[in-house]
């Protein structure tokens, strides 16, 4: 079993916590790295994978921005290329101050270095132009770290 350290924001650990709990897989049958490789891999069916993306969603905007609220993750696509993979999610959500709407892209690029056996995230961007506000570089590279330790332990 995986253990992630508490980040100041409480509402961080618990989009952690959501993306373990709110999948349809027990905790027996997968382990949080093969959840992520099935997920990037494209191979979980659509109604798991659209809910594993709204949890991953979450927890990208919460990070980017921790007053967020309401986070709806409209669509995610996953797209591979040479041994890269370019996961591309389209996001709505609240400020947690003004109420007001806003749209964002979450862009994840995923590298594969050796096959199937080294899984690395390269690159979070978390773009929402309408927002003043500039989304927490150094939250997501938080985020970026969480995920590339899942991927790498045994």
């Amino acid at each position: 079993m995986y253990t992630f350290h508490c980040l100041r924001s409480t509402r961080f650990t618990a989009c952690l916590a959501l993306i373990v709990l709110s999948l349809p897989c027990s905790a027996q049958e997968l382990d949080k790295k093969d959840q992520l490789k099935r997920f990037f891999g494209n191979t979980m069916e659509p109604k798991e994978a659209k809910k594993y993306a709204a949890a991953l969603a979450t927890l990208i905007t919460n990070a980017a921005h921790p007053s967020a609220q309401d986070v709806d993750c409209l669509k995610h696509e996953i797209k591979w290329g040479d041994r890269v993979c370019f996961t591309r999610m389209h996001v709505e959500y609240y400020g947690g101050l003004t109420g007001k709407q806003y749209a964002a892209t979450i862009n994840i690029v995923l590298n594969t270095l050796d096959g199937d056996d080294q899984w690395q995230v390269d690159r979070i961007t978390f773009d929402d132009a309408a927002n003043r506000i500039p989304a927490s570089k150094q939250k997501l590279a938080a985020v970026k770290r969480k995920l590339n330790k899942v991927l790498s332990d045994e």
